[in-house]
């Protein structure tokens, strides 16, 4: 992993298109829906209950709006444009909403393919005159000449097929303005050394999270939202093969070959008392990545903060 943040600082100069939005390609392969095997209302009520998620989102925000106070200046950034992939039924969206002193400079383009995901989405971000909301494959977009400051995703890396991961990273890498981030969180499995492996460490990872959920089972309202959450976990890794959750060794790879330079943060877990001697590195968890265009790796680092 590389481990290089770019020093603090602004931009000069920079001269970006704007105007354009995301749209949909023709489609060959695709995202997995998530609806294909989740139910979306019990995903949309139990989603934050699970180990490191509000974590998680707070991370990829507070990411954001760091990076966004050091570089995009109003003076050469009067708008800032946020492009979401995978945004689901709006749980990270709704938290750029929350920040109110940032929000009247930011436009968001929220893109999700699940239909009924995006019914949702497109419900709760209706107040929100910033935010646009796009039923599209984040991975089949073609942005053309447009071009965000910043990329967000949220659990979404593992909804993508392994054949399309490079596709849709490079995409992102391309479609970054010169000082832009890409931060994604996901789940990312321990490394594996085989498929069989590989779906031991979901199966591994459910567990945990099942583990979790019966040791805080007194923060469940009901027992239907209990029994809705350990079914939404074993549904997950009933994916077997399926599943597009990787290691974070094969995900540095890959944003590496995409052009990107990064820095990663586990957000969880860090308590592995009950699983012996097991260290974390050879654990699964939920980490936030973020990553920079390479070829603005100089130019990033080349501007102190005023």
């Amino acid at each position: 992993m590389t481990s290089e943040i770019p020093k603090a600082g602004s931009p000069a100069g920079v001269n970006m298109a704007r105007g354009s939005t995301c749209q949909p390609s023709a489609p060959t392969e695709k995202s997995r829906s998530m609806s294909e095997y989740l139910d979306v209302g019990d995903y949309d009520r139990l989603i934050e209950m699970e180990p490191h998620v509000p974590e998680m989102y707070n991370k990829i925000v507070h990411g954001f709006l760091g990076h966004k106070s050091w570089y995009f200046t109003r003076s050469q950034y009067p708008t800032v444009r946020v492009r979401e992939h995978g945004a689901g039924t709006g749980k990270l969206t709704h938290r750029l909403t929350d920040e109110s002193f940032w929000f009247n400079r930011v436009e968001v383009e929220a893109v999700e393919i699940d239909g009924k995901s995006f019914g949702v989405l497109q419900e709760r971000m209706q107040p929100f005159k910033r935010i646009r909301c796009v039923n599209a494959d984040s991975v089949r977009c073609e942005h053309g000449a447009q071009r965000a400051d910043a990329v967000l995703s949220a659990l979404v890396d593992h909804h993508i097929p392994d054949s399309l991961k490079l596709d849709y990273l490079t995409g992102i890498c391309e479609s970054l303005s010169p000082y832009g981030i890409y931060i994604s969180g996901s789940i990312f499995l321990r490394e594996y050394q085989s498929m069989e492996d590989r779906v031991d460490a979901l199966k591994e990872w459910h567990q945990y999270v099942i583990d979790y959920g019966n040791k805080n089972h007194h923060l469940f309202e009901k027992q239907e939202y209990f029994d809705a959450f350990v079914a939404m976990q074993e549904a997950a890794a009933g994916l077997g093969e399926r599943t597009g959750k990787i290691s974070t060794k094969e995900y540095e790879n890959l944003l590496s070959l995409a052009g990107f330079f990064f820095s990663r943060e586990r957000i969880g877990p860090w308590d592995l008392n009950r699983y012996g001697d097991c260290e974390l590195e050879n654990f699964s968890g939920i980490h936030v990545y973020r990553a920079w265009r390479a070829d603005a790796k100089e130019k990033l680092e080349r501007y102190p903060r005023e």
